[in-house]
């Protein structure tokens, strides 16, 4: 950067070249409008980029008024642009990353690369297509139809997160893992809790606090109303009397009985867990006691309120 300052400084800095890169699901499109008749590929960065009739202006940035919308034209006379998008038509490109790239002619095949400062934009919307080209306007990332800042609703006692959604789903969320094991000090602890935060233990040990606690599920027990198994890593609750049912999510007889209460207790009696105050290791769900020093990846704004 200290280069193309100390060259732009000077009267004549010589020509500017302009990179596109248009980020596909297939890959990455390289481009470049071409410096001479001859059209060759250029090769920057790395990268291979082919020669295209390709323009993007309004890319000048006001420090004034509304945020600068530029304007990508591509030639649609041939079936060069459509061949290179890979089957995808004009209107799939919406929301599709398109990097500015730009350097000077002498600096084009320096090494470490120089080059300005990178310019990222997405495309919002098609602005006009004729049998001759195809214009797109972009925007920046910050100015997308439809985004707000922040990207989240603030609820300040509820947390929103998906409760074990970072092992169970590729959609993020709690971290709490799925089969609710804690290794403490070498030693693995099952943690689980109802949606008001009371423990659910072996059943055979005991608590000062009050809890409930689970069996091993069995396809030969007869099982009442609010009895708890421990199925498939999770604890679950019986919802209707009967024997052979087996637990699952869309089982009439059961429930899942280890929940989460969505609140700041929930996550710490689960994060900050510990067995019961005499250390006794049979006690495998529970915690009378609070490791308070652990963080809590709490999915929510406690201490933000509502002012009228």
């Amino acid at each position: 950067m200290t280069d193309l300052i100390d060259v732009v400084q000077l009267h004549e800095i010589g020509g500017i070249l302009y990179f596109y890169e248009i980020e596909l699901s297939g890959g990455t499109i390289y481009l470049h409008p071409g410096v001479d008749e001859t059209l060759a590929d250029l090769v920057f960065d790395g990268n291979t980029y082919s020669a295209f009739p390709i323009e993007v202006t309004g890319l000048e940035i006001n420090a004034d008024g509304a945020i600068n919308r530029p304007e990508m034209t591509v030639a649609n006379v041939l079936s060069t642009w459509s061949d290179s998008l890979g089957g995808l038509q004009n209107k799939d490109l919406i929301g599709t990353k398109v990097t500015v790239r730009s350097t000077l002619e002498q600096h084009l095949s320096t090494s470490p690369t120089v080059e300005f400062p990178k310019k990222i934009y997405y495309i919002d919307r098609i602005s006009a297509e004729t049998a001759v080209s195809v214009s797109f306007e972009l925007a920046a990332p910050f100015d997308v139809t439809g985004i707000t800042i922040p990207g989240r609703t603030v609820v300040g006692k509820y947390c929103s997160w998906v409760y074990q959604g970072y092992d169970r789903s590729d959609v993020g969320g709690c971290t709490w893992r799925v089969n609710s094991q804690i290794n403490i000090d070498g030693t693995d602890y099952k943690a689980y809790f109802t949606d008001g935060d009371v423990p659910i233990i072996p059943s055979g040990d005991t608590l000062t606090i009050p809890y409930e606690t689970y069996t091993v599920y069995s396809a030969a027990t007869a099982y009442a109303v609010d009895d708890y198994v421990e199925y498939d890593n999770t604890v679950w609750k019986c919802v209707r009397a009967g024997t052979g049912n087996t637990p699952d999510p869309d089982s009439r007889f059961w429930v899942r009985g280890d929940v989460c209460g969505k609140k700041l207790s929930s996550c710490k009696a689960r994060f900050q867990f510990r067995p019961d105050i005499n250390g006794n290791a049979d006690v495998d769900g529970g915690a009378q006691r609070h490791m308070t020093t652990e963080p809590l990846p709490f999915g929510a704004f406690p201490g933000s309120r509502k002012f009228r």
